[in-house]
């Protein structure tokens, strides 16, 4: 069983790259670069996160002791759960970095940046890279990447699903391995679920998301309904706050159905 949390982007040559879980046996995350535009022949499927091999041995990938009849039986390496809220961009090196949500039950926010176009090298030096990003309690739900003009780094967003905050991650390098700086955007209520970030003409961060019960915190969002987020440095640092009566004051912007229109027409996201 495969196909959870898609997520697809275009490579430089126009054909389509996409990460996804395949919940079969041990869940995973994989990305599939297809070999045509519509995805119809040559495709190649690499397992990204969530690697298991029989007896140990790198050639020969498995889901499940089953899997691996005639290698010796046994199902090897990573049995943590991989590859939930997976969201995939292509930088400018054409070679793709994917978010996603990994770990146990208590999970952590994981990022793979690939070595070859199609996530192919899983072993050996020059292999894939795969950070894991705030591991102290439950986060990485909801991600979505882009890539931040300014520097060709990831910018991510995600839900932290223990204390419900809608958190921003600006990477330090391609591979967010180090240097990251992580804004919370919105601290109160139950907001952040099903996120989508992209950059505006500006060069800084829009976002998408559910706002849940936001209320009393953020009075302006309509409760149970779509909110957008603008932010207007390339941190997201000029983060929302409560003044007395709980009306809120921000130098970023936000809004939810009422006035979405307008707004995307001003980030150059929409039709005027």
């Amino acid at each position: 069983t495969a196909g959870w949390y898609t997520s697809l982007a275009l490579d430089t040559d126009g054909l389509p790259v996409v990460s996804y879980q395949d919940i079969g046996g041990t869940r995973v995350l994989k990305v599939a670069k297809c070999g045509n535009a519509d995805c119809s022949s040559g495709n190649k499927v690499t397992v990204v996160a969530g690697k298991r091999w029989c007896n140990g041995n790198t050639e020969v990938q498995c889901v499940s002791d089953a899997s691996c009849a005639g290698f010796g039986g046994i199902c090897m390496g990573d049995s943590t759960i991989q590859g939930e809220y997976s969201s995939i961009a292509i930088p400018a090196d054409n070679l793709p970095v994917v978010s996603f949500r990994g770990g146990p039950s208590t999970g952590w926010l994981g990022v793979v940046k690939c070595s070859l176009h199609d996530c192919s090298d899983a072993v050996g030096s020059g292999s894939n890279t795969i950070t894991t990003i705030g591991a102290v309690q439950s986060v990485g739900s909801w991600t979505s990447i882009a890539i931040a003009p300014d520097n060709g780094y990831p910018v991510i967003i995600h839900q932290d699903a223990t204390d419900f905050d809608l958190e921003f991650v600006k990477c330090g390098n391609a591979a967010c391995s180090s240097g990251n700086q992580q804004t919370t955007i919105f601290s109160s209520g139950s907001l952040g679920t099903h996120g989508s970030i992209a950059i505006g003409n500006d060069g800084y961060p829009v976002m998408s998301f559910y706002a849940g019960d936001a209320y009393p915190a953020y009075p302006a969002f309509d409760r149970f309904n779509l909110a957008f987020f603008k932010c207007n440095d390339a941190l997201c640092s000029n983060a929302p706050v409560c003044s007395s009566g709980a009306v809120l004051r921000i130098g970023n912007t936000y809004l939810t159905k009422n006035n979405l229109k307008g707004l995307l027409c001003k980030a150059g996201l929409g039709p005027c």
